[in-house]
């Protein structure tokens, strides 16, 4: 393949059982689970974003560590969790408008 137009994109969880011919023509990029204090300002900006209190640091770091390091786990778990509160303001909020009326 002497294309320079093209880029291939690998992902192992097991590098150590990459042929080293090839880990030797790739760029090793190593993606490391972050500690739990990298995300904690990230996490409180997707409630603030729904225009929701963010819950406390604590609740947060368990959310990081049910996730064991995966993004996609963890803001899947913040996102529902958002949208969990989202619905139940929503549904409080007509109550209180069907009580009204």
């Amino acid at each position: 393949m002497n294309r320079k137009d093209v880029i291939f994109i690998m992902t192992s969880n097991n590098l150590d059982q990459i042929d080293k011919g090839i880990q030797n023509r790739s760029v090793l990029i190593d993606m490391n689970v972050p500690p739990i204090n990298d995300w904690r300002p990230i996490l409180p900006r997707v409630y603030e974003n729904a225009g929701l209190p963010a819950p406390p640091d604590a609740v947060l770091d368990q959310v990081v560590q049910a996730g064991r390091g995966s993004a996609r786990s963890i803001f899947s778990d913040i996102v529902m969790s958002v949208n969990q509160e989202v619905r139940e303001k929503h549904e409080t909020h007509l109550i209180t408008l069907k009580a009204c009326g």
